[in-house]
């Protein structure tokens, strides 16, 4: 039954048009403000609280701050459907979830994202607000004015980095790979995947979120200026997001190819599949076939050890049919169900040779 079902599949997937897929760069103030004022908040457990060190530093935080930014707080949490933003779901199997819109799940998010500059964003704060919470909204960054304004002056040096960025996510090399990854993971939707250069505090790392359709992109701007292209770091983050489109009968049936052969159960199942997918794809075949700078082998390519090595051997494969038309269902998964397993089997021999010179049982 489930070969029948895998051919029938693979006839109805043939039959696809070719997407056009983008990524591109920007620096986007009113997008710069939302996350910067979202950070210094510390509304979640993963907040960082380096934000919050910086503002105190720099401009103090008293009682009114306090007031503020707990109105703001319950506003967050009132109104932003984390549940809907984050998670996997059963159709998404061992892929990338495909991002929820943030109109329904995140308007404050969305009105910023998608307003012209930071007082078109601060003046039409009713378009989607009660009035109640539109005037909190506006109290609430009116009375932070002083210091954001400060912090994202240090920004402006973001519009000359992302025009960097944007020219390595460009032209004739980028636009075939992009074309042939869409081949590859058999989307058929014509996407945009847009990274923004938001501002960071001034510590030795920097980091990066999804937000929508939208790769938030962290780091400051003078500790990290010398950091010009991450180019790979968002086309890894574009193979997620283009992951998550594959159509949701091709996502279960790959994940059923991919368990039957290596049945593990772990939280962190993007590991197994969708990370090394993006390593192979997003890094190492956009630096050799985009940029003509393939990657060193004996650099980290991934820092948790399972997607590293996976990705590696996924990249072997990836690089062996990027000439030809083959896409994710011919092959692929197999060949990594059976890295998979091999590397479980490998782990549970070392384990049982360990326990085996364990003197106390």
């Amino acid at each position: 039954m489930r070969f029948i079902l895998a051919s029938l599949l693979s006839l109805l997937w043939s039959i696809q048009a070719l997407a056009d897929i983008k990524v591109r760069a920007e620096y986007h103030a009113p997008t710069d403000l939302f996350s910067l004022m979202e950070e210094t908040a510390l509304l979640y457990p993963w907040s960082r609280p380096a934000y919050r060190d910086v503002w105190t530093e720099r401009f103090g935080w008293s009682a009114t701050d306090r007031k503020m930014m707990t109105s703001y707080k319950r506003y967050r949490l009132r109104t932003a459907d984390q549940r809907k933003l984050s998670g996997s779901r059963p159709e998404d199997g061992l892929f990338a979830r495909r991002t929820s819109s943030l109109k329904n799940t995140d308007p404050l998010a969305h009105h910023f994202f998608n307003s012209e500059t930071i007082e078109d964003a601060l003046s039409t704060l009713d378009s989607f607000a009660s009035t109640e919470d539109a005037d909190m909204l506006r109290t609430f960054y009116q009375h932070f004015r002083r210091g954001w304004e400060a912090l994202l002056a240090e920004s402006e040096v973001f519009s000359e980095q992302a025009e960097t960025l944007d020219a390595s996510l460009s032209g004739q090399n980028v636009d075939a790979f992009l074309e042939r990854m869409a081949e590859f993971y058999r989307i058929d939707a014509d996407l945009v995947f847009t990274t923004r250069l938001v501002w960071w505090p001034p510590i030795d790392r920097t980091a990066a979120d999804l937000k929508g359709h939208t790769f938030l992109l962290y780091r400051h701007p003078e500790r990290h200026v010398d950091e010009n292209d991450r180019a790979e770091v968002a086309i890894h983050e574009a193979a997620h997001f283009f992951s998550s489109y594959q159509s949701a009968e091709q996502k279960i049936e790959l994940t059923h190819q991919f368990l039957d052969i290596c049945p593990v159960t772990t939280d962190n199942r993007t590991h197994l599949l969708e990370e090394p997918l993006a390593v192979a794809w997003g890094q190492a075949a956009f630096a050799k076939y985009a940029l003509g700078r393939p990657l060193n082998p004996s650099q980290n390519w991934y820092n948790p050890p399972i997607p590293d090595v996976m990705g590696r051997l996924l990249w072997l494969h990836v690089d062996g049919i990027y000439g030809t038309d083959d896409t994710i269902i011919d092959g692929l998964i197999v060949e990594a169900a059976q890295y998979c397993a091999r590397i479980l089997d490998i782990s549970d021999s070392i384990r049982r040779q360990s326990d085996s010179r364990w003197p106390f049982k």
